[in-house]
């Protein structure tokens, strides 16, 4: 039987093992982090014990959450087997076209929004990948749809050699990840790899119009803007326009600031490459009225005392808190909580919405960090758990003021994920306004 091997035991290390399994491989699943006796003894009697293990593979599938200092890693990138990324193992057992999302912010509203107007317009469409279905895992579906539009991450498109969306899109790129990447450079090249074997012009944010000529051989590519009048896609009086000629008119939807309003650009670029004789104005508008996003974005958790309280846990990175403290904030209004793990951000960018916080409340791994970048500009107080600084901004939230959960962070120094985190806040929040209500009726 022919063997493939299996790099890291996460929710994508899963998937390519039960694709491999169904293909007809037998399947050695090996982890930096889980003992051998954890895994499955079907996949995994033991730890290798150097590159050899990895030489009697005929290929070998890297999950993505695999570091680029794994032992492990390194011996199968010296193995001379050929490595793919699981989103690589998964689209060579694909059957239908694929619309593909990368950028360091916005993919996962725009992959659903993409997939919620396709449906609209009578499409079967499935979202996969980084938005937690392994796209290794969608294809194994008896019941396979008319097109995936997937997240993609930088960590999966470090793996791919035949990768090749129908049409992709790159929604921006700021700096993150900065400690896996040697420099913002690699880091960037490694997004602009989504465009490698597109079959359409690349869809890109107008702002990185300059840097994409370093990256990519196509100089035609089709580009968006809220409000940049040089880009094909744009924003004007409400209106999604094209080439100077107005497509849509913007229907109310809740999904605030500009930065949404480039991932309904992108969004609506994406349907119209694939399905151009299907693009329909009138039931796009409506699809767009009727959207839901997901939680942990900007979303309004709670309103009492002319206090409103927001969850923007999946934003990970400063690039992202800006953009939600712009939408939301006005004079130094927003008591905010920032903090968790550390990816080697630059937090000095926070410094940019100053002006419109009133607060920051900061805990956990990348306290010290966040606190020295921007104490000189942002009063800050520092917490150990997340619970004291969530109660805190509530505590000293006033009358019009904003309080924001949106950390500039990842999650796991305190939490499985982003999503607990959200929801943790949530439930503090309630806890805190049930309190203080109770407190009022019992005076």
């Amino acid at each position: 039987m022919r063997k493939i091997i299996i790099q890291g035991y996460g929710k994508s290390g899963k998937a390519a093992a039960r694709l491999a399994s169904a293909d007809g491989f037998r399947a050695a699943v090996y982890d930096d982090f889980i003992a051998p006796g954890k895994l499955p003894e079907k996949y995994c009697p033991e730890h290798p014990a150097g590159i050899d293990v990895f030489s009697k593979a005929g290929l070998i599938v890297m999950s993505p959450g695999v570091p680029p200092n794994s032992e492990l890693r390194r011996l199968a990138e010296s193995s001379g087997v050929p490595v793919v990324s699981e989103l690589e193992y998964g689209f060579r057992h694909c059957k239908v076209p694929v619309l593909a999302v990368t950028g360091t912010n916005g993919k996962t509203t725009t992959v659903e929004l993409c997939a919620h107007l396709l449906n609209a317009l009578g499409y079967h469409t499935v979202t996969a990948g980084n938005i937690g279905n392994p796209l290794s895992s969608a294809v194994l579906d008896p019941n396979q749809p008319d097109v995936y539009v997937l997240e993609v991450s930088s960590f999966q498109l470090e793996g791919v050699n035949t990768f090749a969306p129908r049409a992709a899109t790159c929604l921006n790129i700021t700096p993150d990840h900065l400690d896996r990447y040697p420099d913002f450079s690699a880091y960037a090249a490694t997004k602009f790899r989504i465009f490698a074997r597109t079959g359409c012009p690349p869809i890109i944010n107008y702002k990185l119009l300059d840097s994409a000529k370093r990256y990519i051989s196509d100089a035609s590519p089709i580009t968006f803007s809220a409000n940049c009048s040089e880009a094909d896609w744009r924003c004007r009086d409400d209106w999604a326009i094209f080439n100077g000629t107005k497509i849509l008119e913007l229907p109310d939807w809740k999904l605030p600031g500009d930065h949404n309003r480039e991932n309904l650009l992108a969004a609506l670029t994406l349907v119209r490459e694939f399905a151009p004789d299907r693009f329909d104005p009138g039931k796009l508008q409506e699809a767009i009225a009727g959207f839901n996003p997901a939680a942990h974005r900007i979303e309004l958790v709670a309103e009492a005392d002319n206090i409103k309280y927001y969850n923007d846990s999946k934003a990970t990175n400063p690039d992202a808190v800006n953009a939600a403290v712009e939408t939301l904030g006005s004079a130094a209004n927003v008591r905010i909580i920032l903090g968790g793990l550390d990816k080697d951000m630059d937090f000095s960018l926070l410094n940019r919405s100053a002006d419109r916080i009133a607060k920051a409340f900061i805990y956990g791994e990348a306290s010290k960090r966040i606190s020295n970048a921007v104490s000189g500009k942002i009063g800050c107080e520092i917490h150990e758990k997340f619970a004291d600084a969530v109660l805190n901004a509530c505590k000293d939230a006033r009358n019009g003021d904003i309080v924001l959960l949106s950390p500039a962070c990842a999650s796991m120094d305190q939490f499985r994920d982003y999503r607990e985190r959200g929801e943790t806040f949530r439930q503090l929040v309630k806890d805190y306004l049930e309190t203080e209500k109770r407190m009022i009726e019992n005076k």
